[in-house]
């Protein structure tokens, strides 16, 4: 028998949890709970879709995407290619492209961190790169 669940407010359960239905907690909530956001009030909704800003600067391989956040409420997207970074804003690309020493096979290697408008970037097979906003089209 399915039971229909209309109270989501205990969000994902840990498995750990499956069983317990003693818990007050355990019946209002799920195990998995994809592509849904729990209300708070209960009940559970679509998440939102996702904005198409612009195409990949290559067809053939996925691009690295992360943010750089430079005031309250503000960012920039980078788009890291086969040895390319660029920058987008609210759906538009912005200012020109930047060359980097990154290949598509280790994009996902990458780590980064921001300090105000600089972000540093490491990659096992590279010196450590910096990467300084002067403005949105000036990189």
């Amino acid at each position: 028998m399915k039971l229909a669940f209309n109270s989501f407010t205990s969000g994902e359960l840990s498995p750990k949890l499956a069983g317990r239905g003693d818990l007050p907690g355990v019946a209002k909530g799920c195990l998995k709970l994809r592509n849904f956001l729990p209300r708070v009030t209960g009940g559970a909704y679509r998440r939102p879709g996702k904005l198409y800003s612009w195409a990949a600067h290559s067809n053939s391989a996925v691009p690295r995407l992360a943010p750089f956040n430079f005031a309250s409420g503000a960012s920039v997207v980078l788009e890291f290619g086969n040895e390319i970074i660029r920058f987008g804003d609210g759906g538009a690309l912005l200012g020109d492209t930047v060359v980097s020493p990154w290949t598509t096979a280790q994009l996902f290697a990458i780590r980064h961190v921001q300090v105000n408008d600089i972000m540093y970037f490491a990659q096992g097979n590279h010196a450590p790169q910096r990467l300084t906003r002067i403005s949105n089209t000036d990189w």
